[in-house]
Protein backbone atom coordinates (compact mmCIF):
# COMPACT_ATOMS: atom_id res chain seq x y z
CA UNK A 1 0.00 0.00 0.00
CA UNK A 2 2.86 2.17 0.91
CA UNK A 3 4.74 1.73 -2.32
CA UNK A 4 1.40 2.48 -4.29
CA UNK A 5 1.38 5.64 -2.69
CA UNK A 6 4.55 6.81 -2.87
CA UNK A 7 5.49 5.67 -6.31
CA UNK A 8 3.41 8.02 -8.12
CA UNK A 9 4.94 11.01 -5.57
CA UNK A 10 8.34 10.46 -6.38
CA UNK A 11 7.67 10.11 -10.42
CA UNK A 12 5.37 13.91 -9.90
CA UNK A 13 8.39 15.21 -7.90
CA UNK A 14 11.08 14.05 -10.72
CA UNK A 15 9.26 15.19 -13.29
CA UNK A 16 8.41 18.35 -11.40
CA UNK A 17 11.73 19.07 -10.94
CA UNK A 18 12.87 18.11 -14.37
CA UNK A 19 10.34 20.88 -15.22
CA UNK A 20 11.84 23.79 -13.17
CA UNK A 21 14.90 22.43 -14.60
CA UNK A 22 13.85 22.61 -18.18
CA UNK A 23 12.28 26.18 -17.19
CA UNK A 24 15.43 27.85 -15.53
CA UNK A 25 17.54 26.98 -18.31
CA UNK A 26 14.99 28.18 -20.72
CA UNK A 27 14.90 31.50 -19.56
CA UNK A 28 19.15 31.62 -19.12
CA UNK A 29 19.00 31.33 -22.81
CA UNK A 30 15.76 33.78 -23.31
CA UNK A 31 18.12 36.00 -21.10
CA UNK A 32 21.27 35.72 -22.90
CA UNK A 33 19.73 36.31 -26.27
CA UNK A 34 17.72 39.18 -25.16
CA UNK A 35 21.35 40.73 -23.77
CA UNK A 36 22.99 39.62 -27.24
CA UNK A 37 20.14 42.14 -29.13
CA UNK A 38 20.42 45.19 -26.17
CA UNK A 39 24.42 45.14 -26.77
Amino acid sequence: MLSRLTDPLALASGAASRLMLAGAVALVLWGAVAWAMAA
